[in-house]
């Protein structure tokens, strides 16, 4: 995986590929760190932040999952798995706002949501 990094240092979208093969292969906090990287590289990248998200629920780490979900959304308003993951998350916490968040990302086209 290093090869990646090494091919596009500068690369948002090289740090969310392997923050992407970190996570599948259940290294959490490396996949935090390039998905960090991704942002860092690329503050308006929604999917880094969406990415990331995942991370932290996954670590349960609901107040930054939920801050992140929420960045992707203000980013790209339309993001409809943001809208679901944010849900998700709301919804374990027992927050009822997670039932509003999971028909907004119907609504957008999240059917599996």
């Amino acid at each position: 995986m290093k090869s990646l990094i090494t091919i596009s240092r500068s690369s948002a979208n090289g740090f969310n590929a392997r923050g992407n093969a970190y996570a599948e292969k259940g290294d959490t906090d490396r996949a935090i760190a390039d998905y960090s990287e991704a942002i860092r590289l690329n503050p308006k990248e929604a999917t880094a932040f969406n990415n990331r998200g995942i991370s932290y629920a996954q670590k349960g780490d609901t107040d930054r999952a939920i801050a992140d979900y929420s960045e992707a959304i203000r980013l790209k308003p339309d993001f409809a798995r943001a809208f679901c993951n944010r849900g998700i998350v709301k919804l374990k916490i027992k927050d009822a706002t997670g039932n509003q968040d999971k028909a907004k990302a119907r609504e957008l086209g999240a059917s599996a949501c």
